[in-house]
């Protein structure tokens, strides 16, 4: 006998073939409940093989096989083919540097590339009808852009694969690792599928550009880890009775008084040797709920257990169903859902002009659609009218049950919107393969495509007010392709011969220069990028508005998951559409906040965060008006949206220390009569108001509050300084005091400068104190004297003004007015680098932009340390110089 290879052996006995393959050459294969042998229980490194005796289990690969296989690759192991794109020199061994459980695990190295290993197809015989579960661990190094991850295949009696049957377990980072430093991997494969006979795995470590390619960017850029390794080991196969976690709403988002409920559907259970235990947690990891029970079922039909919640508040939820068998965990289903709190808004203004961009494939049903679309709060769809591949999805205008979708759209009260975003297949194939654009179909003879357009336009151009032409516009390159201007007004002469006054909008990068005759349209689909920070939005938007477009559907992008924590996107965004609203956008659109995956076997929709927030600025900013933005307190920003006199705020601090107690950020103003305090999340509480002033306080989460008097909040907007810039001078400066009067009547009252710092106490502003009367949309506007003592510092500045207000009622409040102190004719650019293994290195670029010499003094303050101070004597004008200062052990 070779003692490198043992086949395996064939028992037959009672007419049932047993098949049994000895430790090592393919993993161990048992029977279920098949008692070890001695000889097999008194292995004493194999603890995986300990903990699975007895259970349902069909397979382990723990990779021990070194007594009995001496090669450097796993039995029954082949590469995958180059055919694949992977490269021929990346390999795979054995290894016992690294392992889970015994001595050693399977390594898989890239050299540089992706690399794949597949065990062999007719190897894992299986019952037709079965489902199963593979788990499995991995361990990676040197590989921050991979991704490692397990597939499962069934395939026939010849061992041809099943291609339908293919699953993947979650694609695993780096830095997923758990505690004892490996990641667990799972991937659940059902057992629909008749003419199974075989299954068999497959292991990856995969470079970015595998993992990555179906990025939609014309030119990407991945990275490659050169060095990249991943370690796998306890690679388990278990038979599984069928277990489903889900819900009975669409998109599993609970809307409405009823609480929210689970449903485990069970089937395919013969005994009782499994248990499963519930957890549900918020995104905070809270635990919210738990309970534990034996599965129990019958073979041949489900059987489905509700789970009651407890009442939760409006959020994100996250549940996972733990499959165990004995002690060991075996299997999990998770299942994200999401509790909605009621609206808010004004009934007939909430949502209006927020939409939905639903252009990819991975929508949903079109019922998930609608109710999520509803549930979102948005009034507005975006969709498209053909798809490239049109058997694979409906969502396109041609299927033959559109009208129902239609219809029942139009009475959740959303409008569609249509995009010309693809070109079906029967048309790509009349033109060449390196011109099948939608800009190269409509650049062509219109007899080419106008059959198939013609049969759109003849039943939804009278229902389908809004039509785009081309597909949504994210490109960051400055190309800009010419033929657009004809193409739209070929499609004008088309629409004009079936209906009048129909808008056609043309997508639009934020970062193209181009004005309203390059388009032939005033309508654009603006695409924001989320490399446009929150801010400078309303500066894109008008700088559109002056180059012609006069509607702009905003179509705004939150910062990718991949980059970015949850913290950070949640709030980005929700700066970035109330930017966008301030911004004047008559539409503000976003990719659909509800994502769909393969879970047990099946598609999975499900909610996102940005699904509530979403949902809550729709209700709350639907129908507003942005009519300022002042600093209600220190570091606290607010942006006013009115409806009529009442609206909402929006307020965060944007220099929030969690180190400093709540108690000290309180604030007390005057908002309103009923003033209502709403998260992000849509959770609603009246604020606590003491003397008709409301108490609260406010972190880096913006934060809404609505009935808000907005006419006072309009009036403390524009109080000012004009210019807010001044110079760092010890002589007199005078400035404009500015402010206006919103409200619909006569004002009058007084204000009163307050030194509310003591560094203040040095400060000279005169007068101190003014008396005013303005009529209806009058502008005060008086000059103020400022004078600064030698040593103040530069940098952002503050007066605090105690206004007395008579108007519909008597108002006191204190309004903060920024300013600025720079030295006038200086431009100062400061950069910063690790210098070494502690110390950080800054350099100080300071140019003399006036007509005069300078003599200056570059210092730097560190704290419990001396000032780190740099002469510049004698700067000519027009001169530039650089001062350095390392700082060494920065860390502290």
């Amino acid at each position: 006998m070779n003692p490198r290879r043992l086949l395996p052996t064939t028992l037959l006995c009672l007419g049932m073939v047993w098949a049994v393959t000895t430790d090592g050459a393919s993993g161990r294969l048992w029977a279920q409940n098949r008692p070890p042998s001695i000889s097999e229980t008194s292995h004493p490194t194999d603890s995986t093989y300990a903990r699975l005796t007895g259970q349902r289990m069909m397979q382990t690969f723990d990779f021990e096989e070194r007594r009995v296989h001496l090669d450097d690759l796993p039995m029954y192991w082949q590469q995958a083919p180059a055919a694949a794109g992977f490269p021929h020199y990346a390999s795979g061994r054995l290894d016992s540097q690294r392992k889970r459980s015994g001595q050693y695990s399977f390594l898989l190295i890239s050299d540089g590339g992706s690399v794949g290993f597949e065990y062999h197809p007719r190897r894992i015989a299986i019952r037709p009808g079965s489902d199963f579960q593979i788990t499995g661990y991995v361990q990676m190094d040197q590989a921050p852009s991979c991704r490692a991850r397990i597939t499962c295949t069934l395939t026939d009696r010849k061992g041809n694969p099943i291609p339908s049957s293919q699953q993947a377990s979650r694609l695993v980072p780096q830095q997923d690792e758990s505690t004892d430093g490996w990641s667990r991997l799972e991937v659940y494969v059902p057992g629909s599928y008749p003419e199974a006979r075989f299954l068999t795995i497959g292991i990856w470590l995969l470079q970015e550009e595998q993992w990555q390619k179906d990025l939609l960017v014309g030119s990407p850029i991945f990275r490659r880890d050169v060095n990249a390794r991943a370690w796998f080991d306890d690679i388990t196969i278990h038979q599984m009775p069928r277990v489903i976690l889900g819900s009975n709403r669409p998109g599993n988002v609970f809307d409405g008084p009823q609480p929210a409920a689970l449903a485990v559907e069970v089937e395919g259970i013969s005994s009782l040797d499994y248990k499963v235990d519930l957890t549900v947690r918020n995104t905070n990891a809270d635990l919210i709920h738990q309970e534990a029970w034996i599965l129990t079922g019958l073979a041949d039909r489900p059987k489905v257990r509700e789970i009651r919640l407890p009442d939760l508040p409006a959020g994100l939820y996250h549940a996972r169903l733990s499959i165990y068998s004995g002690s060991l965990l075996v299997a999990t289903r998770d299942l994200s859902f999401a509790r909605l709190a009621p609206l808010n808004g004004t009934p007939t203004l909430s949502g209006m002009n927020f939409g939905i961009l639903a252009l990819d494939r991975n929508i949903g049903d079109w019922d998930t659609v609608i109710a999520l679309t509803r549930h979102c709060n948005a009034k507005l769809i975006k969709l498209p009218v053909w798809r490239r591949l049109p058997e694979e999805t409906g969502a396109i205008f041609s299927t033959p049950n559109f009208d129902r979708i239609l219809l029942q759209l139009q009475q959740n009260n959303i409008q569609v919107m249509a995009a010309f975003s693809e070109i079906p297949d029967a048309l790509a194939a009349q033109l060449p393969p390196e011109q099948r654009s939608l800009l190269d179909l409509l650049s062509k003879d219109p007899d080419l495509w106008r059959p198939q357009l013609a049969f759109v336009l003849a039943q939804y151009a009278r229902q389908v007010p809004y039509w785009q032409i081309g597909a949504e516009d994210r490109s960051q390159d400055m190309s800009w392709d010419p033929r657009i201007r004809s193409v739209v007004d070929t499609m004008h002469a088309e629409f004009a011969k079936l209906v009048s006054q129909t808008v056609l909008a043309v997508p639009l990068s934020s970062m193209f220069q181009v004005n309203q005759a390059q388009i032939g349209t005033s309508h654009v689909a603006l695409a924001i990028p989320s490399a446009i920070v929150p801010r400078e939005i309303p500066s894109y938007l008008e700088d559109s508005r002056s180059r012609g477009m006069d509607v702009i559907w905003a179509n705004v992008e939150p910062l990718a998951s991949r980059y970015y924590s949850r913290r950070h996107r949640i709030i980005d965004f929700a700066k970035r559409i109330a930017y966008t609203k301030k911004g004047g956008a008559q539409a503000i659109f976003t990719d659909h906040p509800w994502t769909q995956r393969a879970g047990n076997g099946r598609l999975v929709t499900e909610p996102t965060e940005l699904f509530l927030v979403y949902r809550t600025l729709a209700d709350l900013l639907g129908g507003t008006d942005c009519i300022g933005q002042f600093q209600l307190a220190p570091d606290i920003q607010a942006l006013i949206f009115d409806r009529d006199g009442t609206g909402t705020l929006l307020l965060w601090n944007q220099n929030y220390n969690p180190e400093i107690h709540p108690e000290q950020a309180n604030l007390e103003f005057y908002l309103g009569e009923n003033p209502v305090r709403i998260d992000l999340f849509g959770n609603a509480a009246p604020l606590e108001t003491q003397n008709g002033l409301a108490r609260f306080s406010v972190t880096e989460w913006p934060v809404l509050i609505n009935n808000v008097n907005t006419r006072l909040m309009h009036l403390r907007s524009t109080v000012r300084l004009e210019p807010a810039v001044v110079d760092a001078s010890i002589h007199r400066q005078t400035v404009q005091l500015t402010f206006s009067n919103p409200f619909t009547g006569p004002i009058s009252g007084r204000l009163r400068f307050l030194r509310m710092q003591q560094q203040q106490n040095n400060w000279l502003i005169d007068p101190v104190a003014y008396n005013f009367t303005l009529r209806p949309q009058e502008t005060f506007s008086q000059p103020l004297t400022l004078k600064f003592p030698r040593n103040e510092v530069g940098g952002q500045k503050e007066l605090a003004a105690l206004f007395t207000i008579d108007a519909d009622r008597t108002y006191r409040f204190i309004q903060s007015v920024p300013f600025e102190i720079r030295l006038a004719g200086v431009e100062l650019s400061i950069f910063a680098r690790r210098a070494g293994q502690n110390d950080l290195l800054i350099q100080k670029v300071v140019t003399n932009t006036s007509d005069e010499e300078m003599t200056l003094q570059s210092f730097i303050d560190l704290p419990d340390r001396d000032r780190l101070e740099r002469a510049i004597p004698h700067l000519p004008p027009g001169v530039t110089v650089t001062k350095s200062f390392r700082i060494p052990n920065a860390a502290q």
